[in-house]
């Protein structure tokens, strides 16, 4: 019955007066709810049905080389307009060379399109039959569109890079992470009066917006006094921020904003975070050997030292989190995964958990030191127990917990 609402409404989406992509089914009980509660990153009473992307076909025209933040050269496919999903369709993502490779793509191949999620077009088929025998095969770049340097590709990674630091369209974009929502958060400032500031050679990186001034901004295309305050005001507003918004805002390589927060809440300062050693990182759930040296080669980086110098020297200031610190607690720095039917809400024991010091994570891992286990507990059991992974009922967990002095 369930499949029968999901297939009609795919078929007759059309009729509604907005769009979807899928229906979200949901158990409609929340003592239910409570029991089956979470997983890391989403709740287990929950899931998405998603409909079969719409297609359309188009001819590949060229291929353009975007430059990320990291450096990374990303092809994006210029197509002729073709309507997908009610919208008009002239460029896809090719992800990576890798991708391009897998498609032997050439320029002028008739090739179909989806939108990922009904939202990003994609290329997801080619038809050779229809290539022109003289047709040019898409190669990667041997140099940055932006700042001419050789492109390089190093062992084990999917992305063809720009090794240039100060490579312009970088820079631009490591400054529009920075500033964005996510990060620190400067919403009047946008990618338009970057390019500007750059230009007239007012902004190299993100710490130069710390020395903008009225008069900078006052003279801009589009920049009444009334905007160059706001944009100000933006600016120093920002200074007082949370210490995982910064880390998030550096772009430091694999560490996005779930990673940034927890990479904050295990080291509190960026002092300690900074200075932190493998050894450190190792005892950070979530973050493993790949991310640990991006983080370590970050922060040993002089450059980027030298980057965050600038930043506090020019008044931000990220918040220290406080550690909750329980003294003579079994759970102290002891990370925990929670699993089964318990006999309250899973919020309660984790709030519990969480003031005796413990790490309440979704995933049981080699570092995991405790499995609280409730009745009709499932594969964290068996993996628990495969690991060898101390696994506790809820009394033992309470006897524990009435240890804390």
């Amino acid at each position: 019955e369930v499949l029968e609402f999901c297939r009609y409404w795919e078929e007759h989406k059309e009729e509604l007066p907005y769009d979807i992509d899928g229906i979200v089914l949901k158990i409609n009980s929340l003592k239910q709810q409570r029991q089956l509660g979470f997983t890391a990153k989403s709740p287990r009473w929950a899931t998405a049905f998603k409909f079969t992307a719409e297609q359309a076909f188009s001819v590949l025209r060229e291929v353009e080389v975007g430059v990320g933040r990291t450096g990374n050269l990303t092809p994006v496919a210029i197509l002729d307009p073709v309507e997908l999903n009610g919208t008009i369709v002239g460029r896809a993502t090719l992800h990576n060379y890798d991708q391009v490779e897998r498609f032997n793509l050439h320029l002028g191949d008739h090739v179909t399109l989806e939108k990922g999620g009904e939202i990003i077009p994609k290329i997801v088929a080619v038809d050779p039959t229809k290539r022109h025998s003289a047709a040019q095969k898409i190669k990667p770049p041997q140099c940055c569109p932006s700042c001419g340097t050789s492109a390089v590709r190093f062992q084990d990674e999917v992305e063809w890079r720009c090794p240039n630091s100060e490579c312009p369209a970088q820079q631009k974009e490591q400054i529009l992470h920075f500033v964005s929502r996510r990060a620190m958060d400067m919403d009047t400032i946008g990618p338009a009066l970057i390019e500007q500031l750059m230009t007239k050679n007012l902004l190299q990186n993100a710490a130069d917006l710390y020395l903008l001034r009225h008069e900078d901004l006052s003279g801009l295309e589009r920049m009444a006094d009334k905007s160059a305050a706001n944009v100000l005001s933006s600016i120093e507003k920002s200074k007082k921020c949370e210490l995982a918004q910064f880390v998030h805002a550096l772009g430091i390589a694999n560490v996005g904003e779930k990673t940034a927060s927890i990479l904050a809440q295990h080291f509190g300062t960026l002092e300690r975070l900074m200075s932190g050693t493998p050894d450190d990182f190792e005892k950070v759930e979530a973050i493993g050997p790949v991310i640990a040296e991006s983080i370590i080669d970050f922060f040993q980086d002089q450059r980027q030292r030298q980057l965050i110098a600038d930043f506090l020297e020019r008044g931000v200031s990220p918040a220290e989190v406080k550690i909750l610190e329980i003294v003579d607690s079994p759970f102290s720095g002891k990370i925990v995964v929670l699993t089964g039917t318990l006999s309250e809400p899973r919020d309660v024991w984790k709030k519990r958990l969480i003031q005796a010091g413990a790490n309440v994570t979704g995933s049981v891992s080699k570092k995991t030191d405790f499995v609280l286990a409730g009745e009709n507990a499932g594969s964290k059991l068996e993996k628990a127990e495969k690991l060898e992974v101390a696994v506790i009922d809820e009394t033992t967990a309470l006897n524990l917990l009435e240890q804390i002095s």
